[in-house]
């Protein structure tokens, strides 16, 4: 904790034990998980603070590390699976945020089949119309649409542990988007049909080739 400006903290805002207790939920609690025993000198303080530092600090900075060993839950898993009231056939029509998952550098979006309480997730693979894209702030946008049928790579997995276990990374579908007098249209191609650039966890994005690789400046952005 920083001991600069201590007097204008207090008397701004008050005692610090309110500051101390109100961050992340009441801090304290995470201090008296690291105290089995305590002792009044500098020493023994700055053994906490080290032990905090180590377990909570470093823990919270690498959360959103997409190689982090960090245990997760079906709950709060890096993708969404689909409620059976969502039409596969219309969700690219829409122009809204999509998530997925990546499996041996495919893509898919997932689709819970009856709900609440059933395990099944069917995957069906994203395939891009390349040849009606283009590039926007080096990024590149091209319509997309899902893959059916028993030909068509699909994957039907036993639950969320089980997805996230043959998921290597996870994406995001982010529209294009323009702004027409302060309001917000989606761009479509000439099919009427959205736009969308793919932004991995991985911080990878998709080029015009078809690839997932890590985004590099074009000659035009380099030529401006």
């Amino acid at each position: 904790m920083s001991l600069l400006n201590v007097k204008e903290a207090i008397d701004k805002y008050g005692s610090f034990r309110d500051l101390w207790e109100g961050d992340c939920e009441g801090y304290i609690q995470y201090v008296k998980g690291e105290m089995n025993i305590m002792r009044h000198n500098d020493k023994f303080l700055q053994t906490i603070l080290r032990k905090l530092l180590r377990s909570s600090y470093l823990n919270h900075l690498n959360e959103d590390n997409p190689f982090s060993e960090r245990k997760q839950y079906a709950r709060t898993l890096n993708f969404k699976v689909y409620s059976p009231s969502t039409n596969p056939n219309e969700i690219l029509d829409k122009g809204d945020i999509i998530c997925g998952v990546i499996i041996k550098e495919k893509m898919f979006l997932c689709f819970d089949t009856h709900g609440r309480g059933n395990t099944t997730i069917n995957l069906h693979p994203l395939k891009f119309k390349d040849s009606k894209g283009l590039w926007r702030y080096n990024l590149w946008y091209a319509p997309g649409e899902l893959s059916f049928g028993e030909n068509q790579h699909s994957i039907t997995c036993h639950g969320r542990d089980d997805l996230a276990k043959l998921s290597s990374d996870y994406f995001i579908l982010l529209p294009i988007i323009h702004l027409i007098n302060e309001g917000t249209n989606i761009e479509k191609n000439r099919s009427g049909y959205p736009m969308y650039t793919v932004l991995c966890r991985s911080w990878r994005v998709r080029d015009s080739e078809g690839r997932l690789a890590l985004p590099l400046p074009r000659d035009d952005i380099l030529n401006v």
